[in-house]
């Protein structure tokens, strides 16, 4: 998203990649970070945009303006995900594909994988062909700053990425934390978010990860204010125990998933029983 508008504001002004990057940044890293490949530095950035005579706040604003179409389309899978409206959500995900291999647009390419997220979450198939999934696991790992908008993507395509990318990515997060965390509570709370995501794909798709993302989480300090990240942490860990034989981890699952909806978290609540169910879904010993 923000590459796509940066370059929009470079053909605008009708300059080249090579004209706006001289001197400050290659050809090459500029052509990526349009691409939605890579970052930039945010002091780095600032440099280019003054050169095509915008501001960083400007900037900001006109990425705000782009942010809002995408939570439009989030609204959408949102509402045809809880009328569990799998063939719409396919139908949005071929959609959103379609204008990618067309544009080549990233922005293009993490609606899809939202959509197939949920897909997958509804029906445990992927709609991604591999070789989509790997251009948006290349985007991903790319990121030099874990920014909001990146850590959000995380949590909505967790289910999706192979098992030991998304675990790579996570452990990205961790390393990065003390950097997020001084970018505000909301920044910190969509890595612990992308963080909850990739374990809950790991304990339906890859359970010998899934122990690594269990550590990586107990090891989060998390404040009281945050109570539900961590009533999902504790969830998850519950869910965790359940799946290696913890047969008395299912009255606990159940009496969390009530408080969750006692206390208007009912989203929430879902995308937690889906995983329960998940893993009901697949082959394997169970607990009884």
């Amino acid at each position: 998203m923000y590459g796509t508008i940066f370059k929009q504001i470079r053909l605008d002004h009708h300059l080249t990649q090579r004209e706006v990057a001289a001197g400050l940044v290659s050809g090459a890293a500029l052509s990526r970070f349009e691409r939605g490949q890579a970052d930039l530095p945010l002091g780095l950035l600032s440099q280019l945009l003054r050169r095509m005579g915008v501001t960083l706040p400007e900037y900001i604003a006109m990425t705000d303006q782009s942010a809002s179409a995408q939570t439009q389309f989030a609204a959408q899978l949102d509402q045809r995900y809880r009328a569990r409206d799998a063939p719409a959500l396919a139908a949005l995900c071929q959609r959103a594909l379609h204008d990618y291999h067309v544009t080549h647009e990233a922005r293009d390419l993490v609606r899809a994988a939202f959509a197939a997220s949920h897909y997958f979450d509804l029906t445990g198939q992927v709609l991604l062909k591999p070789g989509d999934v790997a251009a948006l696991v290349d985007k991903l790992a790319a990121a030099t700053h874990w920014y909001l908008p990146a850590l959000q993507t995380v949590a909505n395509v967790a289910t999706i990425l192979p098992p030991t990318r998304a675990l790579a990515i996570a452990k990205l997060i961790v390393a990065d934390l003390p950097a997020i965390h001084a970018l505000g509570r909301g920044s910190f709370e969509g890595a612990v978010d992308a963080l909850l995501s990739v374990h809950r794909a790991l304990i339906i798709r890859e359970l010998p990860l899934a122990a690594v993302s269990e550590n990586l989480l107990q090891a989060l300090s998390l404040p009281p204010t945050m109570l539900t990240l961590r009533l999902r942490r504790r969830f998850l860990s519950l869910l965790f125990s359940y799946v290696q034989g913890d047969a008395q981890a299912v009255a606990r699952l159940e009496q969390l998933l009530e408080l969750l909806r006692r206390t208007d978290n009912a989203a929430v609540a879902d995308e937690l029983a889906i995983a329960f169910t998940h893993i009901h879904r697949r082959p394997g010993p169970k607990v009884t």
